[in-house]
C-alpha cells in the first residue's frame, strides 16, 4: 500500500498474541465510538500499552477514561430496548455519539501525535498509570475487600432479620399455647 497520512483499521475476528502484539505497538491511539460498554478489554489493553484513548468516558469507560489520557467524545443518554428482546420495549438507556464531538477528537489526536510527542507520551503514561490503578492486584483486592464486607453485613443483616421473625412466631406460638 502506499503510504498514508492517516490509517484507520477496523477488525472482525481474532489475532494471534503475535498480531496482536505488533497491531498495539503501529498504533498511535485506540478509538471507541460505542453507546455502551460492560468493560471494553481491548480498549483497556491498548492503554495497558501507553497507548491514549479517543473514546467516552459513559458507562464502564467512566471508570477508567478521563482527559489525561483520552481524547473525550461526548454523549446524550437517550431511552433504548434490550439487544435481541423481541418486544422492542424501552427499558434501558445507551449514549448516543455526538460524532461532532468525535471529529474534534480525531482532528485533537492528530495534532497531538504529529506535533506535540511530550502531550502524546504523558497521555500515554496516564492511560499506563489509569490501568495499573484501576486493575493491578491491589486495587481489585481493595474493591473485592470492600464488595465482601457489604455483603458480609448483607447477610449478617438478613440473619438478624430471619431471626426476628423466627422469635416473633416463637411468641405467637407461645401465646397461642398459653391461651388454651
Amino acid at each position: 500500500l502506499a503510504p498514508f497520512k492517516c490509517r484507520v483499521v477496523a477488525l472482525h475476528g481474532y489475532l494471534e498474541d503475535d498480531e496482536y502484539r505488533k497491531m498495539i505497538e503501529a498504533t498511535t491511539y485506540y478509538v471507541n465510538a460505542s453507546c455502551c460498554e460492560g468493560l471494553c478489554l481491548p480498549l483497556m489493553e491498548f492503554m495497558s500499552c501507553r497507548r491514549p484513548a479517543v473514546a467516552p468516558d459513559h458507562t464502564a469507560m467512566a471508570d477508567y477514561i478521563d482527559a489525561s489520557n483520552a481524547f473525550i467524545v461526548r454523549g446524550t443518554l437517550e431511552h433504548n430496548v434490550w439487544p435481541h428482546d423481541p418486544r422492542d420495549l424501552f427499558r434501558t438507556e445507551r449514549y448516543r455519539i455526538d460524532w461532532g464531538s468525535l471529529l474534534q477528537a480525531y482532528e485533537d489526536s492528530y495534532r497531538v501525535a504529529k506535533g506535540d510527542p511530550n502531550r502524546y507520551r504523558a497521555m500515554g503514561g496516564s492511560a499506563c498509570d489509569a490501568m495499573c490503578a484501576h486493575n493491578s492486584d491491589d486495587a481489585v483486592v481493595e474493591r473485592l475487600r470492600g464488595f465482601l464486607a457489604a455483603s458480609d453485613v448483607a447477610d449478617r443483616a438478613a440473619a438478624a432479620a430471619r431471626a426476628e421473625r423466627e422469635d416473633r412466631a416463637l411468641a405467637r406460638e407461645s401465646r397461642k399455647a398459653a391461651a388454651q
